[in-house]
This record gives C-alpha cells, structure tokens and sequence, in this order.
C-alpha cells in the first residue's frame, strides 16, 4: 500500500528516470504536490513523443502507479493523486492536454478515472449559498 510518508521516494525509486530528469531540478523535491505536478508534466512530455497508438511499457508503469495511488487506503495519498497529478494535467488547455486525458481515460482503473473526473469537474462554478448557515 502507497503512504503519504514514502510517496516521493516510492516515486522516485519506481521512476529513476524522472528523478533524474530536468524536470525533477525545477521543483521543490521537499514538497510532494510540486513533485507530482512534474511527474504529470514528464508524462505529457513521454505522450508527446508517442510515435504511434502504441504505449511505451513506462507509460504503462506510470499508469499502474497512478492507479495504485488511487487504490490507496491513505487519503492523503488520493489527494496528491488528484490535486499534484490531475490538475497539473487538466491546468493544460491544449491538443496534447487531451492526447494524455485519453490515454488516461483508456488506461487508468474505475477508482483513478473516477478521481480524474471529478477533478475536471471542480473546474465547474459552485454556489456557495447552500453552504451558508440562515
């Protein structure tokens, strides 16, 4: 099971190459949102690169991960998934932006897609007068 407490050096030991990657030395490695708002920006930059419809086994690996983060039993770790990860990627307003959503869409697990989309619906304006006390 993912714990908050080890999700950045389970991170980084699942994905060696992020944690060496330039992205990694842009963001803060002490705080884990920034670090997931760069692992969504590392997967964009891996669908970029997609030559074909055929996944690569680390988008693959990367989706897996995502998914078990979804499956955690740690909140904390559900919250990362969807406010470091999820709307990093969904902040994007762009072609490729909806290239990694579909992939996302095709590969995560219900739980994940579940989390994904109720991140993409936060976007949506919210009355606030049915919180207010009468």
């Amino acid at each position: 099971m993912l714990i908050y407490e080890e999700i950045v050096g389970k991170l980084f030991d699942t994905f060696p190459q992020y944690k060496n990657s330039e992205i990694v030395e842009k963001y803060d490695r002490e705080i884990p949102t920034l670090v997931f708002s760069g692992f969504a920006a590392y997967l964009r930059g891996k669908v970029d690169r997609l030559e074909d419809k055929e996944l690569s086994n680390e988008i693959r690996q990367i989706t897996r991960f995502l998914n078990d983060m979804a499956d955690s039993e740690d909140v904390r770790v559900v919250d990362l998934l969807n406010t470091g990860f999820f709307e990093a990627i969904l902040g994007e307003k762009d072609n490729l932006s909806e290239k990694v959503v579909e992939l996302l869409n095709s590969e995560l697990n219900i739980r994940a897609k579940k989390n994904l989309h109720n991140v993409a619906n936060w976007k949506r304006p919210i009355s606030l007068n049915r919180f207010l006390l009468e």
